[in-house]
């Protein structure tokens, strides 16, 4: 209910008013943590996950490896890494400025580096050169151990990921396996991303929009020595897909509730922060909210990581609304409105089984990346989505013949 619920884990227990994300234990019983994550989605659309398996010993270090990619590995290596060179499979280095989460307005203050789960190149897939398929764009000769504690470290976080479904499913009062079988059918989209937030203050501001002059013309604003308020990492902005595992080093993010407005997400240390997407949104018909959230370093001295997982439906996966009572479905957004939503850049067709999810992840590469996406992937997505304002950087096309030249 809106009170929210307690679930104690030592002296740590879930905030009893149900006014800020809660915390949830996942060393408990299942019937136990299914209850209390049913509850948290249908509030906050979020939770602190503690108790969860992941080796802790194993995160640490892919951190550690992380910043040692952000502080250490040169500019030239990091550039040679660029996203931009490795087309839709969505892989590489972005820097800062690479990516503007207001509208396009202005930048966030974060550099990042792509992931995934590491595909072979004889994988179908990536011989297809399906959009999000292929290897990991990883400096091999200057940190020789990071491919090797990333690739254990996100398959550990998505067999974390494949029991929440379980647990979401048994919430709803599905089989253990609904979710597992009717959406992610046992190969889960895995889309991982290195968040590298510099300390507020530290990098120069250049051409960040500003709003609409007197005259209708936009404003720019010039190379100035710092900002004068402190920079959001990434703005407001919801998931596009059905769930996201995200680990981070220090506070800074936040989630926005329509009755309670803009909340801190409790930090804790080696713990996961999860929180339902879009698509999970559409799945329960609104059950499950996909809240809009945002995050800040807001230290002036040290920078603060975070490693996103979007744990998504398979490739093949047909998209259709679970088989849950429409009686018991609660909501605080219209039809009307939520479609207004999803009818610029995401969620664009009727959940009746018609689209696969491979259409959702053409859609939005394409958004950014027009060139390299096969038009057969989009024949059943409405043509209501605008281009994607949130990529500063120009991915260019690269040809086959290009590419087999560039790798001799």
């Amino acid at each position: 209910d809106a009170k929210g619920f307690q679930l104690t884990m030592g002296s740590l227990a879930e905030d009893i008013d149900g006014k800020s994300v809660p915390v949830i234990d996942f060393s408990q019983k299942d019937e136990k943590v299914a209850k209390a994550i049913d509850r948290a989605l249908r509030t906050w659309g979020a939770f602190v996950c503690t108790g969860h398996g992941v080796d802790d010993e194993l995160s640490e270090a892919v951190f550690a490896e992380g910043k040692k990619f952000f502080e250490q590995v040169s500019e030239e290596t990091k550039q040679k890494l660029h996203i931009r060179h490795n087309g839709a499979r969505w892989r590489g280095y972005m820097p800062i400025g690479g990516e503007r989460s207001h509208g396009g307005k202005t930048r966030d203050l974060k550099a990042g580096l792509y992931l995934g789960e590491d595909h072979a190149a004889d994988h179908p897939y990536v011989k297809q050169g399906l959009p999000l398929w292929g290897g990991n764009v990883l400096p091999d000769k200057e940190l020789p151990n990071m491919r090797e504690l990333f690739n254990a470290y996100i398959k550990q976080v998505k067999q974390l990921g494949d029991r929440t479904m379980d647990l979401i499913s048994i919430g709803l009062g599905l089989p253990e396996k609904t979710i597992q079988d009717r959406i992610t059918e046992n190969d889960a989209i895995s889309i991982v991303r290195m968040w590298y937030y510099p300390p507020q203050g530290s990098v120069p501001h250049a051409e960040v929009k500003q709003g609409e002059g007197t005259k209708g013309k936009q404003k720019t604003e010039g190379v100035s020595k710092h900002v004068a308020e402190k920079e959001w990492g990434i703005g407001a902005h919801s998931d596009y897909g059905l769930w996201t595992i995200i680990r981070t080093d220090a506070e800074g993010l936040e989630f926005q509730h329509p009755e309670y407005g803009w909340s801190k997400v409790p930090f804790i240390k080696n713990s996961f922060v999860m929180n339902a997407g879009d698509v999970l949104d559409r799945l329960t018909g609104g059950r499950y909210k996909s809240r809009f959230h945002r995050a800040m370093n807001h230290s002036s001295k040290h920078p603060r990581m975070s490693m996103p997982f979007f744990y998504d439906p398979s490739w093949e996966a047909k998209m259709m609304t679970l088989p849950i009572l429409s009686t018991t479905v609660p909501t605080d957004e219209t039809t009307e409105s939520r479609n207004a939503r999803w009818g610029k850049t995401k969620i664009t067709c009727d959940f009746d089984g018609k689209v696969r999810y491979k259409e959702f992840l053409a859609k939005k590469v394409a958004n950014v990346f027009p060139d390299l996406v096969p038009k057969e992937l989009l024949v059943n997505l409405k043509s209501t989505s605008a281009p994607s304002t949130r990529h500063a950087i120009a991915v260019p096309v690269t040809t086959k013949q290009e590419k087999a030249s560039e790798d001799k």
